[in-house]
């Protein structure tokens, strides 16, 4: 093979590679990838915030359903702060 077939084969491949790119930040940019990896509406637990206590421990809201609990994380385990936190109501836009 010649240096022409190798620099065509590198081109084709970066070509493919920014087309998969593009088309993952459109999916991403548009919701459809939520969708395609099956994390559609129905999910029930997610991160609210995370802060750094120290080097070796970090608080962690963690969000189920309507509720929120408070966990210390460390090295050692983890530990419930708190359990049952109501969620804030979300603020209404004035229309």
């Amino acid at each position: 093979m010649e240096f022409n077939d190798y620099l065509r084969f590198i081109f084709a491949l970066a070509f493919v590679l920014a087309l998969m790119g593009i088309l993952a930040l459109l999916f991403k940019r548009s919701g459809l990838g939520k969708i395609a990896l099956g994390l559609g509406s129905g999910r029930r637990l997610g991160l609210v915030e995370i802060r750094t206590l120290d080097s070796r421990h970090k608080l962690a809201l963690v969000k189920c359903d309507d509720r929120e609990h408070l966990i210390v994380l460390g090295p050692q385990g983890h530990t419930v702060i708190d359990t049952n936190i109501p969620t804030p109501p979300t603020p209404q836009k004035p229309s």
